[in-house]
């Protein structure tokens, strides 16, 4: 996981924030190549020399609690490119998802790395809402951020 620099932290905190942060979404059908680059943003994205395309995408995060709850996400299948990749598909489905600054998108905030594959997905002809798994690959460290009052100073408020 990227680390964040002091300036970085406190550009995240700064209230109005000027240059948006948008989500970087990659989902690539493992072994093959197949390979989809999404954003949350308007227009495209450059990052990294990969171009991001504009796609209407929503996260549901599981609440805090006793309960497992798994990630939720859903994508626009209006042109019908994520659904039948996903039909299509004979391996296992990663999941990468990484927010960036627009002003200097080369620079990762926040990467999962391949840490998430696709669960299970129902596909309609709007959207397809999957289901999101950890990887279990007990060679990588999994990524988080600590909440503490230098790096989430708002929360302490």
């Amino acid at each position: 996981m990227p680390t964040l620099t002091a300036a970085q932290i406190h550009k995240l905190n700064k209230d109005p924030i000027t240059d948006p942060h948008v989500l970087l979404i990659e989902i690539e059908e493992e072994h093959t190549g197949v390979f989809h680059a999404y954003t949350t943003d308007n227009q495209d994205v450059v990052s990294n020399g990969v171009t991001y395309v504009p796609a209407t995408i929503e996260f549901s995060i599981p609440k805090h609690g006793e309960e497992q709850e798994p990630v939720t996400v859903s994508v626009s299948n209006v042109h019908r490119a994520p659904g039948r990749a996903l039909i299509l598909s004979t391996e296992a489905i990663m999941v990468r998802m990484m927010a960036v600054d627009v002003s200097d998108p080369d620079t990762l905030l926040i990467d999962t790395l391949d840490m998430f594959q696709i669960a299970g997905a129902p596909i309609d002809s709007e959207a397809v809402d999957a289901e999101l798994g950890p990887v279990i690959d007990w060679q990588h460290p999994v990524p988080f951020l600590r909440t503490t009052k230098d790096r989430f100073p708002g929360v302490w408020v």
